[in-house]
């Protein structure tokens, strides 16, 4: 493979095996004791990666860190794909300066300061604003071709499928699993919503009820769960002594 080149139709699919390689290092490391979990429960993974692009979660003690760059050092010996620490970053979520100035010390390479930008868009621990989503930039005409395109991937595995392919109604698969439908997202509808003004995201609320299912995804505090109110607003001062960290709300006495 010495002859495959930036470009290459395999040079893609390649990094990708190679990065779900370092996937399974730091995994591997984490069930050793050498890395801690990112969080009490096994949800997230160490590795996130778009494209060429690859972000490492870690916890910012020097002895998490020099295993990360130990880790990494062995994954380029093994592989030929050695890391570059002048062209990466540390961006602290959670830390204080010192740990922050640490980290990119010890790692030697640049800090950039959270909240960063990825693709144009801002990383954030809490839930974005649709403003935030604006930079995508997608109109109707690009949802239209991508929504095409994810029909022909669907129906035939290629990029178009013309209308003998298609066997099913597309807004019928866009229906949720418990609808009949296969519960792939209409982008259009989807970017429909995160473009709502304050004003349509009120009237919204105001003519939809919530019922909480197995709580996976319902936020306890903020979601109108009660009656079409939030404990939030039914109980201010009780949520001002809440105190968010990185595992979620926890409550806080005063006095």
């Amino acid at each position: 493979m010495t002859d495959l080149r930036q470009g290459d139709p395999l040079s893609s699919s390649l990094f990708v095996l190679m990065m779900n390689s370092l996937n399974r290092l730091l995994a591997e490391a984490i069930e050793l004791g050498v890395l801690r979990r990112l969080v009490r429960c096994d949800l997230l993974k160490s590795v996130s990666l778009y494209t060429y692009d690859v972000v490492i979660f870690c916890h910012p003690d020097e002895s998490e860190l020099c295993a990360v760059c130990g880790i990494l050092e062995h994954f380029g010996e093994v592989l030929g794909l050695r890391t570059n620490f002048a062209k990466c970053s540390v961006s602290p979520i959670g830390c204080s300066e010192d740990e922050a100035a640490g980290a990119a010390g010890l790692m030697e390479c640049q800090l950039a300061q959270f909240l960063v930008k990825y693709l144009g868009i801002p990383l954030s621990i809490r839930r974005l604003s649709a403003a935030s989503f604006q930079p995508l930039g997608l109109d109707k005409k690009t949802l239209k071709q991508v929504n095409k395109s994810l029909r022909g991937f669907l129906w035939v595995g290629r990029a178009v499928a013309y209308g003998g392919h298609c066997h099913v109604n597309w807004y019928r698969v866009c229906r949720p699993l418990r609808l009949g439908g296969l519960g792939i997202p209409d982008l259009a509808r989807t970017v429909t919503s995160l473009r709502f003004s304050k004003m349509e995201l009120d009237v919204f609320t105001a003519s939809t009820t919530m019922e909480v299912g197995d709580g996976e995804s319902a936020l306890f505090w903020e979601d109108k769960w009660l009656d079409g109110r939030s404990i939030k607003e039914m109980a201010p001062e009780v949520y001002a002594l809440m105190i968010y960290d990185e595992f979620g709300f926890e409550t806080s006495g005063v006095g």
